[in-house]
């Protein structure tokens, strides 16, 4: 954790400017495939969104699915979303996904700016879906995973022509519809403004 000058100079608008500031190689729309997506990286697999991503991906006609999830090994990886999903994820859709261990909040996932590069190259498209979810949490505590993680997988993906597909929920309960109210995890968004 980061001492207090540091933790408040990270999250004056300054700092936070400095982390919202892509590469120049980061443009919408830059590249666009005609070809099938065929294999899907996903990040978030074992959260509550993520896990229905993941059905939605292997019934969707993806054809891989790797899932970089926070775990000792990739056999503990397997293990965690066999538990989040349970009978859902079936021996035939098991053998589609191929579980990567990292961690959002480590540099190139944890993994090595090389790993990364070519785990980001052996797929067609990018869904990132991870996230540490805490509104209790300051700015500098969530940082790396909420933020510099995906600035810098845009990065990476940008250089490789990677779509890239930014989940975030956030404001879904975040909004005026559910201020100053408890939101259980059973219940479902009140109206939200379109856009």
């Amino acid at each position: 954790m980061a001492g207090p000058a540091v933790a408040s100079e990270v999250a004056s608008p300054a700092g936070i400017a400095r982390d919202l500031a892509l590469a120049p190689s980061v443009r919408a729309g830059a590249r666009v495939s005609a070809e099938p997506v065929r294999t899907v990286l996903l990040t978030g697999a074992t959260g509550h969104l993520g896990r229905h991503l993941l059905m939605a991906l292997l019934h969707g006609g993806v054809e891989r699915v790797i899932c970089l999830v926070r775990a000792s090994s990739a056999a503990a990886g397997l293990t965690r979303l066999r538990d989040r999903l349970g009978a859902a994820l079936t021996p035939a859709l098991a053998e589609r996904v191929h579980v990567v261990v990292g961690d959002l909040a480590r540099p190139a996932m944890g993994m090595g700016d090389a790993a990364w590069g070519a785990l980001v190259d052996s797929a067609d498209a990018l869904v990132l879906n991870g996230a540490a979810v805490n509104f209790e949490q300051p700015y500098v505590d969530l940082r790396d995973t909420n933020v510099v993680s995906w600035r810098d997988a845009l990065g990476v993906a940008a250089e490789r022509g990677t779509p890239v597909h930014l989940v975030s929920t956030w404001a879904v309960f975040s909004s005026g519809a559910h201020a100053g109210q408890p939101v259980a995890e059973s219940d479902w968004p009140r109206a939200l403004p379109s856009g």
